[in-house]
């Protein structure tokens, strides 16, 4: 990837960060890769409980914070601001149900996390993060489209929500399966391009899959001229890819708004966004 404004974005980090430039990347990779890894060993070492998830979590989302404290911005103050406020709204929320939500605040808690991770990444290295995981997402995603039954038997994937998320076997309605409960549909494929089910590689759900395709394209909207050309036609090849493999209906209906918000809002007015919002609001509220 070149050095462009990406770069200049990070001149001002810590030298502690330039010590440790691949560890939030290794971070971001191994936050995507560790559920198909739990997988793997639910399905062929030893059956796992919901704990190993849970404390995998933790540890990367701890990882995160410890790292992006370590090399503190005042850009950071927002986002952690923000998740004070999740914490905040979580604890009124399980008080006023009397019920205590874990994932909802983990959901939450996700965004901000890796925008403060992200602070403390050099954008020189950006590329090669993506790079990595998708020639990994590519590799089984191939596999699963050639060869279903060996990508079944290598990750045993209703076994490991059965295992680790609650599930139970009635909750997949297709016995002939051993894959994710949506990774076919009763009422047929949105795209009829290729005949085979909704493919899922790593994130073992179909649309896990699809809303990583819409991480990749926002990537590329926002730093296609940083991108050497064959990075980012890789990227934009194997994302289009994986797009028709899962058959993800938000992730095809978002390539169009995102592609065209990147090539004209630049050409836009400078205040041209706040005036779209109050149109669009005024619109909202006489409706």
């Amino acid at each position: 990837m070149r050095a462009g404004t990406l770069e200049g974005a990070f001149a001002s980090r810590p030298a502690a960060a330039d010590r440790l430039a691949l560890l939030p990347g290794l971070i971001v990779v191994g936050a995507v890769c560790f559920n198909a890894g739990l997988a793997i060993v639910n399905g062929n070492v030893a059956g796992l409980t919901q704990a190993p998830v849970v404390a995998a979590e933790i540890i990367f989302v701890a990882l995160a914070h410890a790292l992006a404290l370590a090399n503190y911005r005042r850009e950071m103050a927002p986002w952690y601001a923000l998740f004070g406020l999740f914490v905040a709204f979580a604890v009124i929320r399980a008080l006023s149900s009397q019920a205590i939500d874990v994932k909802y605040l983990r959901d939450l808690m996700i965004i901000p996390t890796f925008v403060v991770l992200g602070m403390t990444f050099d954008a020189r290295h950006l590329g090669r993060v993506f790079v990595a995981i998708q020639i990994v997402m590519v590799v089984f995603l191939v596999l699963e489209a050639v060869n279903v039954e060996a990508y079944s038997n290598l990750f045993k994937i209703q076994d490991y929500y059965i295992n680790t998320r609650g599930y139970t076997a009635e909750d997949f309605w297709n016995k002939d399966s051993n894959l994710y409960v949506s990774a076919t549909r009763p009422d047929g494929s949105f795209l009829s391009i290729v005949d085979l089910h909704r493919l899922s590689s790593i994130f073992l759900e179909p649309v896990s899959l699809g809303n990583y395709c819409m991480v990749v394209l926002a990537f590329l909207c926002a730093c296609w001229r940083e991108l050497g050309r064959p990075t980012a036609w890789f990227l934009a090849i194997t994302t289009a890819m994986a797009m028709v493999g899962c058959d993800g209906r938000l992730a095809m209906a978002s390539v169009l708004p995102m592609v065209l918000c990147c090539t004209f809002a630049p050409r836009m007015p400078r205040y041209s966004a706040w005036s779209t919002f109050r149109a669009s609001w005024h619109l909202a509220s006489c409706w």
